[in-house]
């Protein structure tokens, strides 16, 4: 994982295609995968994930005259899709192409229409990019022992996965929606909650968002004021490889151990790569108010994912009393 994302990283910084920053977190998505790609399964990953970028391009720019119908149709296929990634065992790599279609495209369309294919483009780069370094880097360093399945290939029930499915579509809709209709330009807040959706859904619950907020905002956020001072200090590209290595297998080495900090460190390492790439590709990077908007966006991120799965967890809650528990609670006790 160090080695192929700090590759993806450093080649984001030198060809800057669009979105580059994006390319990172996506390689990590690849390398906590269960085993490495095939040939054949990089092919259909690449294939279905431009497809699905390429499409959302399509249908949002002819149905971008009708928010409300493009608003619509996004969020059956936000549930649509959320029951496919808990019922097909699907690789996440394929689901985060598919959020990011359906969320930050159809948003950045209906804003700024001739930014549609840029978007999408960019994307593709960087699944092909991800792809592509993943294979290099597995053959270089084989799995040494097979690795058990990851937690998203459980089996679970159609009911379970429906429920679920509903609570994720609900909150990414509302998201899009906002977004939509407030005109809002800071579109890392959509990118960075289709990343920390990912792990929330398998592990819905409101006690994990402390672990999320702490894990983006200290974890990732930290570790991305340091390295950017030590880019700051030595600009140099070698050092820059050397540096995001090393904390990429500090992230790592972490997250691979398992443990109570486990959730720490995986979803810091999301926030981390993205602050940092971002920060970078801009040309108001040396501001510290740059540095403080991105971490701003983080944190605004994480929290609406937090408590709108509060809010979602409470009213599912609610709705499970059964109206006998409700009405016997209004009767006065003799």
């Amino acid at each position: 994982m160090a080695l192929g994302v700090a590759t993806v990283f450093v080649l984001a910084q030198l060809f800057t295609w669009p979105v580059a920053h994006v390319g990172a977190a996506l390689t990590v998505i690849l390398f906590m995968e269960a085993s490495p790609l095939s040939l054949g399964k990089g092919w259909r990953v690449f294939r279905n994930f431009s497809v699905t970028l390429l499409l959302s391009v399509v249908i949002t720019t002819i149905l971008s005259p009708w928010p409300a119908i493009l608003i619509v149709v996004s969020g059956l296929a936000f549930y649509r899709l959320f029951i496919y990634m808990m019922m097909s065992g699907a690789f996440l790599f394929e689901i985060a192409a598919a959020l990011i279609a359906c969320t930050v495209i159809p948003v950045l369309v209906v804003m700024l229409p001739e930014k549609g294919f840029f978007m999408a483009y960019g994307l593709i780069v960087n699944c092909g990019v991800a792809i592509v370094v993943s294979w290099v880097v597995w053959m270089m360093i084989p799995l040494s022992a097979p690795v058990p399945e990851e937690h998203h290939h459980h089996a679970i029930s159609y009911e379970d996965a429906s429920s679920m499915a509903l609570t994720l579509a609900l909150l990414m809709t509302i998201l899009e929606a906002f977004y939509m209709i407030s005109g809002s330009g800071k579109l890392l807040v959509l990118i960075y909650s289709v990343f920390f959706v990912l792990p929330f859904s398998a592990r819905a619950g409101r006690e994990t968002g402390l672990t999320y907020t702490v894990a983006n905002v200290f974890y990732g956020g930290v570790a991305m004021l340091i390295c950017y001072e030590l880019f700051v200090m030595a600009p140099s590209f070698v050092f820059m490889a050397l540096v995001m290595f090393s904390t990429v297998y500090l992230f790592a080495s972490r997250i691979f151990k398992g443990g109570s900090t486990q959730a720490f460190w995986s979803s810091g390492l999301f926030g981390f790569l993205l602050l940092l790439g971002d920060l970078l590709m801009k040309d108001n990077a040396m501001s510290t108010e740059a540095m403080a908007g991105r971490i701003w966006q983080l944190l605004l991120a994480t929290l609406y994912v937090v408590f709108a799965f509060s809010v979602i967890e409470w009213v599912k809650s609610w709705r499970k009393r059964t109206p006998q528990s409700r009405g016997q609670s209004q009767v006065p006790k003799s």
